[in-house]
């Protein structure tokens, strides 16, 4: 069984400018006749300077999320699928958005969003990921991916790249994984130590230990937004902020939870 906590929050920066959150996200199980209980997140941060990046990180995740999931419903496991496999469903989200800006006749690049997703299954994991933001999974010390920082200063890839596969970076784990935690590049100074490139483990466990724990699992969801719209998280970014949180609960988790 798999908990999770997501949260979008509007950053300072913006609520200063009445803007829009420009993050997205979305995250749940899925189970088809190949796979039980896969969990499936997707998260996406639109470009500042782009007009119509909160449209454009929302239409990716939900292309995104149907990609993953009618790749579940062709009856193969996680394992089965080929790296050709994932990048399609990049390809597709890359498409939808060159659709809208086709039909609002506005340059492609008024869309410009990130992407993160992860598909994690028993004993299999994909990974896939374009622009900053970062993946951590379980007590690894390193991200999946480190976040990709651009050419230049303040600059990342993004979906509508006209050469957005050279950016893409995709893994598969053949191994279990028990908690996995999405975020958009609003919380890298909180959750990432730049030094040596390495998860700042005490910024997650602490959460992770909550739901594992709790007795009223829903409470935890408020706590998560009002904690991404701290004072202490304010005052150490003013950009809007994305995080997913899930962990797997096993039986032998049980026990510990109920004393």
């Amino acid at each position: 069984m798999w908990r999770i906590l997501s949260a979008s929050v509007v950053g300072t920066s913006h609520t200063k400018t009445c803007t829009p959150c420009q993050d997205f996200n979305l995250a749940q199980v899925w189970s088809n006749d190949s796979e039980e209980n896969v969990l499936l997140c997707v998260c996406a941060d639109g470009a500042g300077t782009a007009k119509f990046s909160d449209l454009a990180s929302r239409v990716s995740c939900e292309v995104l999320r149907q990609q993953v999931i009618e790749s579940l419903n062709c009856g193969k496991n996680l394992g089965q699928l080929t790296n050709d496999d994932i990048a399609k469903w990049f390809r597709s989200a890359h498409a939808a958005l060159v659709g809208e800006s086709e039909r609002a006749s506005i340059d492609l690049r008024e869309f410009a969003t990130t992407a993160l997703v992860a598909v994690v299954g028993g004993t299999q994991a994909i990974f896939g990921q374009i622009g900053d933001g970062a993946i951590a999974v379980d007590d690894s010390r390193h991200p999946v991916f480190w976040p990709d920082s651009g050419e230049y200063l303040n600059t990342t890839a993004f979906l509508t790249d006209q050469d957005f596969e050279r950016s893409l970076r995709i893994t598969v784990v053949e191994e279990p994984i028990n908690q996995v935690a999405l975020f958009t590049d609003g919380l890298q100074l909180l959750a990432l130590n730049y030094a040596d490139q390495t998860v700042h483990r005490p910024f997650f466990d602490s959460m992770f230990r909550a739901m594992r724990e709790t007795d009223n699992f829903d409470q935890l969801r408020p706590e998560l937004f009002a904690f991404l719209d701290s004072v202490p998280v304010n005052s150490r970014t003013d950009d809007d902020k994305t995080l997913i949180l899930a962990q797997r609960i096993t039986d032998e988790d049980e026990p510990t939870r109920a004393n």
